[in-house]
């Protein structure tokens, strides 16, 4: 009898090991966050252009409106971005943006204020001057009235020529004397570059004796040693060549 050896078949406990088993996983997740495109804000880039123009405002308080508008942006620039998750950029714009407007705005308000502060200044030292020359008009103080008065129109307009033509002034049979002077408060003041110094020009408002209204006429004021005095009064005192003195 042959021999038949049993044959066993052999069946593995396991698959074959993976060969990429040994390998380092890597994540998942793995450049998440630092790959991903984060915008910038627009409103941020806005508010920098924004500011920038909002040196415009130095032209006209009114143009004030555009760093306003410039704050505004950046502040909403701001909000935006730190609530987008890491998904938008361009706080250091919108930062710069805001500095920008309000620095600017700043400045023109401050300088606005200095100058307002100023013209209120010069105002009331204007009318004094004013307020003395009707004093003096209706004292008959002619010598002191004409002390009110710029070396310039002295020069032109000799202190005789002045003190005939106010007596003639207070002669007036329907106006009677002059009663006093003030300043309607709406002077233009302002820098001449050409003379290096302040001027002014408004309306005075003339109380006569005997009308029922305030005369109105044109005067012209120079700064001189910081003291306002009268430089014309162009309907008293023409210009040569434009009518007797």
């Amino acid at each position: 009898m042959a021999e038949t050896s049993n044959q066993t078949s052999v069946v593995p406990d396991s698959q074959p090991a993976d060969p990429l088993a040994s390998l380092h996983k890597m994540s998942t997740t793995a450049g998440v966050g630092s790959t991903d495109y984060v915008a910038i804000n627009s409103l941020a880039v806005t508010s920098v252009v924004i500011g920038l123009a909002s040196v415009a405002a130095w032209l006209s308080v009114v143009l004030l409106i555009i760093p306003v508008v410039g704050i505004t942006f950046a502040v909403f620039a701001l909000r935006q971005i730190i609530g987008s998750n890491g998904t938008q950029t361009g706080k250091g714009l919108a930062i710069v943006g805001l500095v920008l407007s309000l620095g600017i705005a700043a400045a023109v308000l401050a300088n606005t204020a200095i100058e307002t502060a100023q013209y209120n200044r010069d105002t009331a030292e204007i009318d004094k001057v004013v307020g003395k020359l009707g004093g003096f008009m209706n004292t008959g103080n002619y010598d002191a009235a004409y002390g009110l008065f710029t070396d310039k129109f002295h020069e032109r307009v000799s202190k005789e020529n002045f003190i005939q033509l106010m007596k003639q002034a207070q002669q007036s049979p329907r106006m009677g004397r002059v009663v006093g002077m003030k300043s309607n408060q709406r002077l233009s003041i302002q820098f001449e570059p050409n003379l290096k110094l302040r001027v002014a020009i408004g309306m005075i408002l003339i109380d006569w004796e005997k009308a029922d209204f305030d005369g109105r006429e044109e005067f012209k004021f120079e700064q001189i040693d910081g003291n306002w005095l009268i430089h014309d009064i162009p309907s008293f005192f023409p210009a040569p060549g434009q009518g007797p003195q």
